[in-house]
């Protein structure tokens, strides 16, 4: 075996073992917790310096977005009491925080997360949807494209993941050595 043979044999055995760990479905999962914890966070830390320097001047800051001056134009167009505004920014971010972790977990199962990986589509779905009800009782048009292109993006998890579960998306020899019947989601019929 010569020398350019192995390396070429070893940098397929490491690609190969590489992509069967980082399986595309644990991808799209790690994509939704990272959103998820992030957006969960963001209700909590806006604004928020998390790291100093010894003298005390900011090195991190937590910028976000200040939703509460967001969510009080929206109260004022809906006469409600200001004061509910940072129990339900609470609110959102806990079950944002939740739906998070159950991608991280869908995440670390990866092909296999089955049920689970369904559950955090579905939930990312029906945030989205209370979401988009909300934008348009409120009236904020930029709100909703955002929040149904987000709709879009989870229907096109669910079909990669589908579609990779068939076969019918091109996959690695690492990949097809695997079992996606495991996966759990429906396969979906396309003609």
């Amino acid at each position: 075996m010569t020398k350019t043979t192995h390396i070429t044999d070893v940098s397929q055995r490491v690609a190969d073992g590489l992509s069967k760990r980082l399986s595309f479905e644990a991808m799209i999962f790690a994509y939704w917790a990272s959103f998820w914890i992030a957006n969960g966070l963001d209700k909590f830390l806006n604004r928020t310096v998390l790291l100093t320097d010894v003298v005390g001047n900011p090195l991190l800051t937590w910028f976000g977005k200040d939703r509460s001056e967001q969510f009080g134009l929206y109260f004022e167009r809906l006469s409600l009491d200001p004061a509910m505004i940072d129990p339900l920014l609470a609110g959102l971010g806990v079950i944002e925080l939740a739906v998070g972790l159950v991608a991280l977990a869908a995440m670390f199962l990866g092909r296999s997360a089955g049920a689970v990986g369904q559950l955090v589509l579905k939930l990312t779905l029906a945030v989205f949807i209370a979401f988009c009800v909300g934008d348009v009782v409120i009236g904020d048009r930029a709100e909703l494209l955002e929040h149904s292109t987000y709709i879009a993006v989870i229907i096109a998890s669910y079909v990669v993941i589908s579609l990779r579960g068939r076969g019918d998306v091109a996959v690695s020899a690492a990949d097809q050595s695997d079992d996606h019947a495991a996966m759990g989601f429906p396969a979906l019929h396309i003609r």
